[in-house]
């Protein structure tokens, strides 16, 4: 049952960017609005949709779009045509979040109501949204009608346009014409040029995009850095040897490390047989910038290789001083391995026997090899006290026997899978059980074992394991599994109960999603006069890198920054890793494990709002909706393909420097959290 707090004036600043003000909302429809939005309660949120509050009409439908119920879907068609502005705007967002749950018949409705209000709508802003829901839920035919409209849109409209190709474009669907559009616009001097380079890199077909190499070339030359990066991608697309020299030229001179980054990869791809292009991913190996050479050593791997390429690559897996990283190494490593597996185990042995490499590279280099001794080390670290490297041995076992399925290594590939599953580590039990949902490797008594050990779990705390078991059950269409399957249809975890009808349909041919419970969620944390502290919050994270600052954005992600503030207090941070970093992506950081497995044993719902995917964004990790923890991640560069997939609740609001020098192993020292009343936090 839902209580109310006092009924005070809400003083977070939730609508100072759409024209509605925070006095328009009092703090019971904000919690009765949050309230609903986590415990994914549709019809609470309907009735909200349709207050006579412009304000609450606009929260509400702005909650909707984290929901992602088609039960709402009429009465959003319905209040794309609200008197006000802003509750169209969030209706139009809220819409375009539906993309993954509506059916077909249903993306063509969407698709014909928001062409059509593409064609009424009067207000800029409510067009920029519409423009992007097409580009997230519409069909082909959207994308076509969307082409030869935009020539009558206004030029901030129509770079909307041309980022909304580019997600059409992700979602593989493309045109000629839709090309030929953001081509054009480069040569538009709107200031946001980069959406048509964005769209151009989406598209990313080569036959589509070497008509405009020209434009994309001149385009390169004049733009500024977010347009320079993602043209390198769409010119290594393009796969034209004329794009080598620039690429090349890129990858080595400017001054903007992401660009460089970019070039360097799609140099990869232009210059795949191009003795210039290898000459100088083999120079970019050793680059100063280390984001830079860890791309150029990772891309090597998908070139054409030679004598020269090998000794580079020895070079740097043979240095041990400050000027090449463990990082470095471990690339070369993989690289070296991937490109001459049948002559490179000597080197790689005595860089493992030296601890130039750490062992979970040296067990995936081993993957590459076929002969018996190497099968063996794999044997044997699979066995590792070292959960990580023993995990990444199980992959390279099952790498090798399936490029060669000889049936005395399945066997005992089968062995080591059995044994993971029957470990008490999740990561190990949700590699064996990948392996052994697989006929290649499955028994008569595969399926007894995947469900004795689904008996022996229970929730939270091992969902990914069920999880896991319960997709390798349904791919072995285990019969067996039917009863236990059904049971946890109504398990208090709704990814747990949607996975479960996920392999019974797979076993059975039957659908069973009517049988699946209302959602519950199994944290909860409604506590409003906190959430209410944290309007201005900001957070400095310390590393051993430097430190960076972002400020909290409660107005968009509430019970997420609810969620982090937290955490902060209980000082999980300190001491632990960024255990992932994607040059030019995004550094991720906050897993307990450190391996990008963990989490702090409960999941809190997505909650998706107007913000985008700019540079500095802090978003939180997911393994899919609603299955947030502790894990966030800070954008390098803008990453629109993220946006409405993942929560954002901070803005890097200093320190984007440091964000930019951080590197897988570096370490997160301490996390202060400041109020505008309190500091908190702690520091290692």
């Amino acid at each position: 049952m839902m209580y109310y707090l006092p009924a005070i004036l809400l003083t977070i600043t939730l609508f100072t960017s759409t024209g509605l003000h925070s006095q328009d909302l009092e703090q019971r429809d904000l919690q009765a609005i949050l309230y609903a939005q986590d415990q994914r309660d549709a019809r609470a949120l309907e009735g909200l949709m349709r207050s006579q509050h412009d304000a609450v009409r606009f929260r509400a439908v702005l909650a909707s779009a984290s929901v992602q119920d088609t039960a709402l879907l009429p009465t959003l068609i319905s209040l794309l045509e609200d008197p006000s502005p802003e509750v169209r705007r969030s209706a139009s967002l809220s819409v375009g979040q539906l993309t993954g749950v509506v059916s077909e018949a249903q993306r063509s409705l969407l698709s014909s109501v928001l062409l059509k209000r593409l064609s009424f709508e009067s207000n800029e802003a409510v067009l920029l949204r519409i423009v992007e829901a097409i580009g997230k839920a519409g069909n082909a035919e959207a994308l076509n009608v969307m082409d030869r409209v935009a020539k009558n849109l206004s030029k901030p409209v129509r770079a909307e346009v041309a980022l909304s190709i580019g997600r059409f474009g992700y979602r593989t669907i493309r045109s000629t014409e839709g090309t030929a559009l953001a081509a054009k616009g480069l040569s538009e001097s709107t200031g946001e040029t980069w959406k048509y380079a964005y769209a151009l890199m989406r598209i990313g077909v080569d036959s589509l995009l070497r008509p405009f190499l020209n434009d994309m070339k001149k385009a390169f030359d004049s733009g500024d850095a977010d347009a320079r990066m993602f043209l390198a991608t769409a010119l290594g697309a393009a796969k034209s040897p004329d794009a080598v020299d620039l690429l090349t030229k890129a990858a080595w001179s400017d001054h903007d490390w992401r660009v460089r980054v970019s070039a360097t990869r799609a140099l990869g791809v232009a210059g795949k047989a191009d003795l210039r292009a290898a000459k100088a991913m083999l120079q970019l190996s050793l680059d100063t910038n280390e984001h830079v050479a860890l791309t150029a050593l990772s891309t090597l791997r998908s070139m054409d290789t030679s004598v020269t390429t090998r000794q580079v690559l020895n070079a740097v897996l043979g240095r041990t001083d400050e000027s090449t990283s463990v990082r470095q190494r471990g690339e070369a490593a993989k690289t070296l391995a991937s490109l001459f597996p049948g002559g490179s185990t000597a080197q790689l042995e005595e860089a493992y026997a030296s601890e130039a490499i750490p062992g979970e590279v040296y067990a995936e280099c081993l993957g590459s090899f076929d002969d018996p001794g190497s099968f063996e080390r794999i044997l044997d670290l699979t066995n590792s006290t070292d959960v990580p490297v023993s995990r990444v041995a199980l992959n390279a076992l099952d790498a090798v026997v399936r490029r060669n399925p000889d049936p005395l290594k399945r066997q005992m590939a089968r062995e080591a899978f059995v044994s993971s599953v029957r470990s008490n580590d999740m990561t190990l039990i949700v590699t064996g059980s990948g392996a052994l949902g697989d006929t290649l490797y499955a028994d008569s008594t595969t399926d007894a074992l995947l469900l004795y050990r689904l008996k022996t779990f229970s929730l939270p705390r091992d969902a990914e394991a069920m999880g896991a078991i319960i997709q390798a059950l349904g791919a072995l269409k285990s019969r067996e599994a039917v009863s236990p399957l059904e049971a946890l249809l109504g398990s208090s975890d709704p990814a747990i109960a949607i996975e479960a009808a996920k392999s019974l349909v797979l076993i059975t041919g039957e659908s069973y999603s009517g049988r699946l419970p209302a959602y519950r969620p199994l944290h909860t944390d409604y506590d409003w006069e906190f959430l209410k502290s944290l309007e201005g919050a900001t957070v400095e994270v310390q590393t051993s890198a430097g430190a960076f600052s972002f400020e909290m954005l409660p107005a968009d992600a509430p019970l997420t920054c609810v969620n982090f503030a937290r955490l902060i207090g209980t000082e999980l941070f300190n001491g632990l890793p960024f255990h992932r970093v994607v040059p030019n992506f995004v550094i991720q950081g906050g897993d307990p494990r450190g391996d990008g497995w963990g989490g702090p044993g409960y999941s809190i719902r997505s909650e998706f709002g107007l913000q985008s995917y700019e540079t500095g964004m802090v978003g939180v990790a997911s393994s899919g909706k609603d299955t947030e923890g502790c894990q966030f991640f800070v954008t390098h560069s803008k990453q629109p393909h993220l946006d409405g997939r993942y929560t954002i609740f901070g803005r890097i609001v200093s320190g984007m420097e440091v964000v930019d020098k951080i590197q897988v192993g570096d370490m997160i020292e301490g996390v202060t959290i400041r109020t505008r009343n309190a500091e908190g936090g702690s520091r290692k």
